[in-house]
């Protein structure tokens, strides 16, 4: 059955115009994302894009990523209306570099407003792009099948899911494109010692870090094929090229510090450098996610929804697969062709642990993944050639059940923002400079609700309680006080990390001054997050609009009258 399958899709989609068919496939499993609408950051990119002249929105369209205002009114602002989780560090920092690929948003959103779908249809056009771009920079190092084969691999990679399904993670895509230029002329420098392959390199190269951080993996990728090159490459003009692009991330990182750009008191968001100790404590984790996302049908988009306990299944799922995935690469792959892909595989894993796990970081590596893949499945096509269970598996990770799942993981994106819309619908029913309490939601993000994508509604003041999917108690303590305690901790243990770093909570006995409230921290768990606070409103109880999460109805009215009846 399985010889089967190989020999099918060698015949209908490797052997004549490869390339064009495996587009043709890509657009077509791509496609559901077209229905995805607006989530979370792109309601905020909205009104950046589209010059809402607010205190809290950047004024210059291309700083898209800069999600909390530093210093000054702007930050006072988003405190107070709460825009932002009430434990959330006043010193948080998320600012990203990415102006190319705030551009292609700028046009998004001037351009096709009220039109999702043409978004959606731009994203998935750049992933096509990058699928070209793919296919020949495999050519270069593979044979003929051997690549059309990886990029098969490569384009129906569900890990891919979130950068073609949310507008948001487009960056990742466009940065990985730019990537890929660089490496295909990085190569034909060392091939041709044209000069002008030497300037187009650098040129992508540096497009590439316009677009987002996730070009300076392609770095390590280079740095690898220079110590072990697949083809008889110069390493002199290797090495050159190498040294040139070196300088160029040091003078790239030089600019991003002093510039003010990265991320400070994040939890979820960690500088090697700035934090290097919490960045050694968290690799471990965050590496097996990673590779058993990679290598196994487990995804890391899970990582903040699931339990710890749970996590540490990532850890034996990851060791067995780089067990199996080694051995038969040392079976069947010359010492030069193991020594570069085990190489690069984990160099290219080692930065992306800055971020918290997620399949959409994974691009790069997958690209290491399926050249490896590719490589070892092509030499058993043949009629003589034998399928052990090694291979088998990868059939059954790489060409079933990864192509089954891109299509439905595109389409996530849509559930979060139903979610986000029936929350929003409440704050338009009501008028402006409402006080706003959300009982509990499963994110902190929703407390952003008040001005995602309308300005008009920017004034309401809210207070989100609770935050995540835990049992919480709740007690109405007199008319302008209440208390909640949860035994799993007020807010989560997983996104929230976000707003605060883990070294930097709130002591017991912390006093949290609000736009309408003062929260005071009763008591804390083990981890630092508060189990139960009392907050004390400026007025009584009634006056509030209330609001709390259900599974059911999703975000409903809450009637506070029967709790003060009591």
């Amino acid at each position: 059955m399985f010889k089967v399958y190989l020999k099918l899709i060698d015949e209908k989609l490797l052997k004549q115009n490869a390339l064009f068919k495996i587009l043709i496939l890509a657009f077509i499993v791509t496609l559901p994302s077209l229905f995805n609408g607006f989530l979370a950051d792109d309601y905020f990119h909205a009104l950046v894009t589209r010059g809402e002249k607010l205190i809290f929105v950047p004024q210059n369209p291309l700083d898209i990523y800069n999600f909390v205002p530093q210093k000054g009114p702007a930050q006072d602002y988003t405190w107070e209306n709460g825009s932002f989780p009430w434990f959330a560090s006043k010193d948080l920092k998320v600012h990203f570099f990415r102006p190319l690929s705030a551009l292609t948003h700028v046009i998004d959103y001037n351009l096709f407003w009220g039109k999702p779908i043409l978004m959606h249809l731009h994203s998935i056009f750049w992933y096509l792009v990058l699928i070209i771009a793919v296919f020949f920079l495999f050519k270069l190092w593979m044979s003929e099948k051997s690549a059309a084969l990886a990029c098969l691999i490569f384009s129906l990679n569900s890990c891919h899911a979130f950068p073609i399904g949310w507008l948001a993670n487009r960056n990742a895509i466009i940065s990985s494109f730019f990537a890929c230029l660089t490496l295909i002329f990085f190569i034909r420098f060392a091939r041709e010692n044209k000069r002008h392959w030497f300037w187009f390199c650098l040129l992508f190269y540096c497009l590439g870090l316009l677009a987002g951080e996730l070009t300076v993996t392609v770095l390590l990728i280079t740095l690898c094929y220079m110590l072990f090159p697949l083809k008889n490459d110069s390493r002199t003009l290797l090495s050159y090229l190498f040294i040139t692009l070196t300088l160029v991330t040091i003078v790239y990182r030089f600019f991003y510090q002093q510039y003010g750009f990265g991320t400070y008191d994040s939890g979820l968001y960690l500088d090697p450098i700035q934090d290097f100790s919490e960045y050694f404590l968290q690799l471990p984790e965050r590496t097996s996610m990673l590779i058993a996302s990679a290598l196994s049908p487990l995804t890391s988009d899970i990582w903040l929804l699931i339990p710890r306990w749970l996590r540490q299944l990532y850890i034996p799922t990851a060791i067995v697969s780089l067990f199996f995935f080694g051995k038969w690469g040392i079976m069947c792959l010359k010492r030069q062709q193991m020594k570069f892909y085990s190489l690069a595989f984990f160099l290219c894993l080692s930065p992306l642990v800055i971020a918290f796990p997620n399949d959409r970081m994974l691009i790069m590596v997958n690209l290491i993944v399926a050249s490896f893949v590719a490589t070892l499945l092509v030499k058993q096509m043949s009629p003589d050639g034998r399928l052990s269970f090694f291979h088998k598996y990868c059939i059954v990770i790489f060409l079933i059940i990864f192509p089954l799942m891109l299509p439905l993981k595109v389409t996530f994106p849509k559930f979060f923002n139903d979610a986000e819309l029936s929350g929003l619908k409440i704050y338009k029913d009501n008028p402006q400079n409402l006080k706003t309490v959300l009982l509990n939601s499963p994110s902190p993000f929703f407390s952003l609700m008040a001005y995602r994508g309308n300005a008009d509604i920017s004034t309401n003041q809210n207070l989100q309680i609770v935050h995540g999917w835990n049992d919480f108690e709740f007690k109405v303590l007199g008319n302008k006080q209440i208390s909640v305690k949860s035994e799993q901790g007020i807010w989560e243990g997983k996104f929230s990390w976000l707003w605060v770093d883990r070294s930097k909570t709130q002591p017991q006995g912390t006093i949290v001054q609000g736009a309408f409230y003062e929260i005071e921290i009763i008591s804390i768990l083990s981890d630092g997050r508060p189990k139960e606070i009392k907050i004390t409103f400026d007025a009584p109880l009634n006056t509030y609009r209330w609001i709390k999460w259900d599974w059911d109805k999703q975000f409903a009215p809450y009637n506070i009258e029967s709790q003060l009846k009591l």
